[in-house]
């Protein structure tokens, strides 16, 4: 299983904001060099057939990354009181899309999830990505 800790990292920002559909929604907020990170470990996972991607953020965040046959879920579980733990489990063309967004994501803007993909009805979580230089910058979408 492929991992990244950001957990003590200064450089990423994590927000959690209430979602009219999904309940809750993740926001992170990731410097160029976290994004190309994320971007080599999701193409070994979607591309090559790694197995999951396991990110340690901020927050008592833990976000897996998996690979799915058919349709595409985000998930929230609580397991601990103070521990958050979501998984985005995307299905091929699910993967491409994120993929190709991901890549061509410019600094000060976001990618939402869902306006990506289809997210299957079990799912209670939506995902925000911004590429920001500094965690001072917001998204301009």
């Amino acid at each position: 299983m492929a991992y990244l800790n950001w957990k003590d990292s200064s450089a990423t920002l994590v927000q959690v904001a209430s979602h009219s559909i999904y309940g809750t929604q993740l926001i992170l907020r990731l410097l160029p060099e976290q994004l190309q990170e994320l971007i080599a470990e999701l193409q070994d996972l979607y591309l090559q057939g790694g197995s999951e991607l396991r990110v340690r953020l901020p927050q008592d965040w833990i976000m897996f990354w998996k690979r799915r046959d058919d349709g595409s879920r985000c998930l929230l579980a609580h397991p601990e009181k103070n521990d958050w733990v979501g998984t985005v489990a995307l299905d091929p063309l699910a993967a491409e899309k994120v993929l190709f967004a991901l890549k061509t994501l410019e600094v000060g803007r976001s990618l939402v999830l869902s306006e990506l993909c289809v997210l299957d009805s079990v799912s209670n979580l939506e995902v925000s990505i911004s590429a920001v230089l500094n965690l001072q910058d917001s998204p301009r979408d």
